[in-house]
This record gives C-alpha cells, structure tokens and sequence, in this order.
C-alpha cells in the first residue's frame, strides 16, 4: 500500500479528458469531496492548488480511481496541512491507495504535512506496482506518527524526485520514521532527514533497498533508533555512489547497532560522519556483507572525545558462520580514521589512495580491526599507517603498495598481526619531532611469519637514519623495530 500522512482543503482546477474542469474558490471544501468530484467528472490526473496558508481535513482520500495527482500550496513560505482531529481515526491519515494497477505519480510543491497519526498496519496493507513522489518545491513532512513510518509508507518500489528540497522532520513509527519501503527506494531530489524515531530500527528510513542519484545533498541529523538498529537508515542495501553530498550527523543508535547505517551492503561515496553513536558501529553496522567506500577528497572520521570508544562515529561489522564482511577502500584521496574501529572483524581490501588509522599524535588509540580478525590486502600504489593501531590475522602489502610509518618520540603507529606479514616494496616515514627517539626504537610491527625483502625497505630509511630491526619475541611471534642510527664522524688522519 502507498499512503502520505497529510490532506488539505483547497482552491481545484481539474483537468478532464474533455477540457477543463474549474472547482474553484469553495469555502471549507475538502480534498476528499474535490477528489469525489474529479472522480464523477472522469479526471484520472486532477491538479489542486490551496488557496490558504493553513488547512485542515477530516477524511482520508483513496487514490486507486487516479493515475496521478497534483497539489501545489501557497508561495512562498507553503501551505501547512493538518488532520481536523487527531482522536478521531478517519481524520488521522491523507491519503491511501487501497487497490490501484494504475496510480503511479504524486507531485507535491509548498506544502508542509503535519501531525498525522496511524497506529494500525492494516492502515497500509496493499501493493501496487509503484510510486513516485515528485517533489517539485519546498516540501516538509513533520510530526507525523505511524506504526509503518512517519510520513510516506510504501509496500512496493518507491521514489523520491524532483528540484526538492523534501525535509523530514520529527516524524515517528515502530519501524522507519519518516519512510518505510517494503520494496525498493530510490531518491533524486535534495533531501533533510531530522530528529526523526523508530521504536525498533530505521530512525529516519526503513527499506529493503535505497539507492541516492542526482549529485543533490543530502543529510541524516539527529536521528534515532530506540529499541534497534539503524539510527538514521536500516536496509538490505544501501547505495550513495550517485551522489557526493552525504553528511550524517548525530544520529543514534540508543540499544543496537549503527547510529546513522545498519545495512548488509553499502556503497559511500565522499560520505561525512560526526557524532554518530551505537553499541557497536556509530557510524555504520554492517551485518556479513560488504562496505565499499569511495574518497575523491580527504574523508575523515573522528570520535566525540579522546581517547575513542567502540561505538563513538566508529564502522562496525559482524561476520556470520562463512559470511564474512568486507571492507573495500577506493578511490584517490584519503580516508582518514581517528575512531576506535576494534569491531571490525572482516576482511580489509585497500584500492587505492591512502587509508590512515589515527592521522596525529593525539589520534594514537584510534585502532582498525579487531584482535585475530581477518585479511588486509593492500593494493597497486595504495597506502596503509598512521599513529594508531591496525589489527589483523594476515597483511599483504602488494608490489607498488607503501607503508606509511607515522611516529613521534615514544608514539608510534603499530601493525598486529598473528600470522603471516608480507612486507611492501615502499616505505615513507611521517615523523613528528615532539621528543628525543628512544634508544632501543619503538615497536612498529608483530608478527607471526615475515615475507619480503626488509633489507631493501631499510635502503629506503637510510636518508631518515632509521632502521629496521627484525626481533624474535617467542617461538610462535616477533615484532619489527624502528631504530635510529647516527653516522660516525669521518676523521681525519694528519701525515
């Protein structure tokens, strides 16, 4: 079923297949009687237009007579529209389709649906083929309540288009505050998704899939999963690849996973988080599938305070029986980690560009990957380091792939790693100067087994007058050791 939490009482022009049809200027006329006439006068793609600034409406509307449906509101600030009477159930909801093949198109601009209530699912039982909700102005859906979404409930595939903008805003349900899709999501228009709520998962979206296109901004702020995962968006899928302007900020995850993202597969692109906050996963949750995520510019993530904490703007994974996540880092700019990434437990593919796991001295306990957990493979000309702590049962840096030491004083980065070791074919050194090297050399690396040619990493040092040094911990472990030398003096010998 396709129902919007919103109806309106208004200035109608209908357009019928004979000609025009004008409803005008009718005082207290609601939609649903505007609606009822467009219906008699064989109209399947009515056009409405609100005639005041704020509106009310006491019956729900079914769509399943039209193909589409019109509504533009008052310039320039829009028409508010609300139910008559909340208490009273026929006044809670706008719209609905209860059995359509044919309604494919809402187009809404200047419109501002508020206070709506549905608490039953029977309310939104229905399939249809699809909808698309063309938002062709300023349109705000806010303080809607539901028990499927807030605001837009769609049973089959659903699309958000148009110049936009589309603001949610403190919209509640069980599952998907603001939009719940049992299909498909698709959203192309600018769009602001606020302090919306989900009892169970999906603060702010809740679909089996959501893909975002159009290169339009788009922003999660503030918003929360109660019971659940997902604080901003829960879904099978997840794709920002087509478009660059993702900021979320401040969502939550209050007793589960993934403050602003819980998905089985997700695709970011240039994606800002800050202040995001879950169990595990502040940032994303993924539950045994893939993260690929995509950098054309610096991309940073960084915890609320110091030292970081598991579920802090973190990413997060579970790998389920042989279902083991996958993090795939692409693109040519940096990803930069300043969380405490400890419950990443999947696999780690770097592209290209630079992954960096703590980028200052202050970030040293950021750390990536859990104790043991599984593979990191570093690519081509791709770059891993940075001051803080990666963790992982096997590392491969490829030929063409660097290691970027990052060390200052006594602080420096560290790679864990229980088994094998294959070192890389480059080495660049991120010193910071804050206090005197200590004599024995800091520890930059465990291992189990070392693989490479370490004599020519240490060719590459010589100018920095650094060394490495391998050591031998125990029979099953040794480590890796950053030295410094000095260079004798030459002297001089008088005949």
């Amino acid at each position: 079923m396709h129902f919007l939490c919103f109806c309106m009482v208004i200035c109608v022009f209908s357009t019928t297949y004979a000609g025009s049809v004008e409803l005008g200027f009718v005082e207290n006329q609601s939609i649903h009687d505007a609606l009822k006439v467009a219906k008699a006068a064989g109209d399947r793609t009515p056009s409405l237009t609100l005639s005041t600034d704020t509106q009310t409406e006491e019956k729900s509307s079914d769509l399943s007579s039209f193909t589409s449906l019109t509504i533009l509101g008052q310039k320039p600030d829009g028409t508010v529209i609300r139910p008559v009477n909340t208490s009273d159930v026929l006044g809670r909801r706008a719209f609905s389709i209860l059995s359509s093949l044919t309604f494919s198109t809402l187009a809404l601009s200047h419109i501002k649906l508020r206070g709506f209530i549905i608490n039953s699912e029977s309310d939104a039982d229905f399939n249809s083929p699809s909808l698309t909700v063309s938002i062709d102005g300023p349109v705000t859906f806010r303080e809607n309540e539901g028990y499927l979404c807030g605001a837009i409930h769609s049973k089959s595939p659903l699309s958000l288009s148009g110049i936009g903008p589309a603001t949610f805003t403190q919209n509640k349900a069980s599952l998907g505050g603001a939009i719940y899709s049992g299909g498909s999501l698709t959203i192309s228009c600018p769009a602001d998704f606020n302090w919306n709520s989900a009892k169970q998962v999906g603060g702010a979206i809740r679909a089996e899939s959501v893909t975002f296109s159009g290169n339009h901004p788009v922003s999660f702020t503030r918003n929360n999963s109660i019971n659940n995962h997902g604080g901003a968006i829960y879904a099978e899928s997840i794709d920002f690849s087509g478009t660059r302007f993702v900021t979320f900020t401040g969502n939550m995850s209050i007793s589960g996973n993934g403050g602003a993202i819980c998905a089985n597969a997700l695709i970011l692109k240039d994606a800002q988080f800050s202040e995001n906050k879950a169990t595990k996963g502040g940032a994303v949750f993924i539950c045994g599938g893939s993260l690929i995520y995509t950098t054309s510019s610096l991309t940073r993530l960084n915890p609320t305070e110091l030292p970081p904490v598991i579920g802090d703007n973190d990413l997060a994974c579970e790998s389920l029986l042989n279902l083991v996540s996958i993090f795939t880092k692409n693109g040519p700019s940096s990803l930069v980690l300043n969380t405490n990434n400890s419950e990443w437990n999947g696999h780690t593919v770097i592209q290209e560009g630079h992954f960096i796991v703590g980028d200052t001295i202050d970030c040293d306990g950021a750390v990536w990957g859990a104790n043991g957990a599984n593979t990191i493979t570093i690519k081509g000309d791709a770059r891993m380091g940075g001051f803080g702590t990666i963790n992982a049962n096997k590392v491969t840096f490829e030929n063409g792939s660097v290691w970027c030491l990052f060390f200052g004083g006594d602080k420096v980065g560290k790679l864990n790693v229980q088994g094998a070791f294959t070192l890389p074919t480059g080495i660049d050194v991120k010193e910071t100067k804050e206090e005197t090297f200590p004599t024995d050399g800091v520890i930059v690396a465990t291992y189990g087994t070392l693989a490479g040619d370490l004599n020519f990493l240490n060719m590459q040092l010589i100018d920095a007058n650094l060394i490495l040094e391998s050591q031998v911990i125990d029979s099953q472990s040794k480590r890796l050791v950053l030295k410094q030398f000095c260079v004798p003096p030459t002297t001089t010998i008088n005949s």
